[in-house]
């Protein structure tokens, strides 16, 4: 499974229909020959006919900076060939979030993939606000919800849709619902939307336009796509390299002794020529790429062997602790079993996560030690065992503190 993707977005008022027509195909694109299916569900009695009628709606009447919609964009499993099956999969995601109080368009996409390959994903469209049973018109349904007297007002909105925590659960259903697909029918692999450079997201490039003259920003999105696949082509081969040499191990038959002796020395080759994981070898080939650009730019790399795990590991410590110094934090690295940790997530590397402590301190943790990635912008509970593991799914809190950036 290649094509594995899963992100949410936002609509504000006044977006929400031109983007149903574009996920559809209709009115100014419907010449797109990419829509493969389209339903729409849980509409209130106004739009139940002209589905479209309720994102007209929602733009006209949302406050003016409102989020007239939310979008959930994910892949379907190369896996499923089927039409049909590629439908249910992304029914079985959408009910898990929308379930049958939130008005939705369903739009599936199959387009070509850059290794050649199908593209087939989904864009579900969504409302926060929840179908209570109460009939309301287009203008009444968009008002604030009197909750003394739900008639009175506007549809409610579900608020966990617009938690920080919503993302971190959608990617998790998506992995969930992924895995169960697989195993259903019959496949080995499985998926784990948490960091790793085969799953990372490329950047959405656009199309290039023959005036538009030197465009700075597309040319770095596209240094980033070439980064990305590389780091996931050598992910592969180092993965690959892994399975073959844990496999070289000889059979002890017949000679004992001898037997034993050649496989000390294939183990000690083994040993000498594949790093300890994939990750800290990924980290070995960025570090290369990096020295490959400073020959290009006239530097000269330095000629150290590469370094280690652990020495990269404490190289990005005092990385991180140097930006949070220059942004006016004091770094604390002693993370207590039972004390809680909560706070702004200010900044996530390969092997930390900074964490706002109050004020113009800030917490460093270490990833292995955390039950999931976190993301810049999460405010987070994080909370230890005595074994020095992170012990609880943290949950978000409401507070809001700096970012860095």
């Amino acid at each position: 499974m290649a094509n594995v993707h899963c992100s949410v977005k936002n609509g504000r008022a006044g977006k929400g229909a031109a983007h149903a027509l574009y996920v559809q195909g209709e009115g100014r694109y419907a010449s797109r020959d990419d829509v493969a299916y389209v339903e729409h569900d849980n509409m209130p009695d106004f739009a139940a006919t002209d589905p479209l009628a309720f994102w007209k709606a929602a733009d006209a009447n949302e406050r003016a900076n409102g989020r007239a919609y939310t979008e959930i964009e994910f892949s379907v499993p190369r896996e499923l060939a089927g039409r049909d099956d590629q439908i249910r999969f992304a029914r079985q995601m959408a009910y898990g979030i929308v379930g049958v109080h939130h008005p939705y368009t369903l739009a599936m996409h199959d387009t070509k993939a850059a290794d050649g390959g199908r593209n087939v994903h989904v864009h579900l469209m969504f409302s926060e606000r929840a179908l209570d049973g109460i009939e309301r018109g287009p203008e009444q349904f968009f008002r604030r919800a009197n909750k003394a007297n739900p008639e009175k007002g506007g549809a409610a909105k579900n608020r966990a849709m617009n938690a920080r925590s919503f993302v971190a659960d959608t990617r998790e259903r998506y992995e969930q619902t992924v895995n169960r697909t697989l195993e259903k029918n019959g496949y080995e692999q499985r998926i784990n939307m948490a960091r790793n450079p085969r799953f990372e997201p490329e950047p959405k490039l656009g199309p290039v336009h023959a005036r538009a003259g030197r465009d700075e920003r597309r040319e770095a999105r596209v240094e980033r796509v070439r980064e990305i696949r590389a780091g996931r082509s050598e992910w592969q081969r180092l993965t690959e390299v892994h399975a073959t040499t844990r496999s070289e191990i000889i059979d002890l038959s017949g000679d004992i002794r001898t037997a034993l002796e050649e496989r000390t020395r294939q183990m000690m080759q083994a040993a000498a020529k594949v790093p300890a994981s994939p990750r800290e070898a990924l980290a070995r080939f960025r570090a290369g790429r990096a020295a490959e650009a400073a020959t290009r730019q006239g530097l000269e790399p330095a000629s150290t062997p590469a370094p280690s795990e652990d020495e990269l590991r404490a190289r990005d410590a005092s990385a991180v602790r140097a930006e949070l110094a220059g942004k006016g934090y004091t770094t604390v690295q002693t993370p207590k079993p039972g004390q809680p940790y909560p706070g702004t997530i200010l900044l996530v590397t390969d092997f930390h996560v900074a964490q706002h402590a109050g004020r113009d301190w800030a917490t460093l943790h270490d990833r292995r030690q955390l039950l999931r990635p976190y993301e810049v912008g999460e405010s987070p509970r994080i909370q230890y065992g005595q074994d020095g593991q992170e012990r609880v799914q943290t949950a978000s809190v409401k507070r809001r503190g700096p970012g860095l950036g």
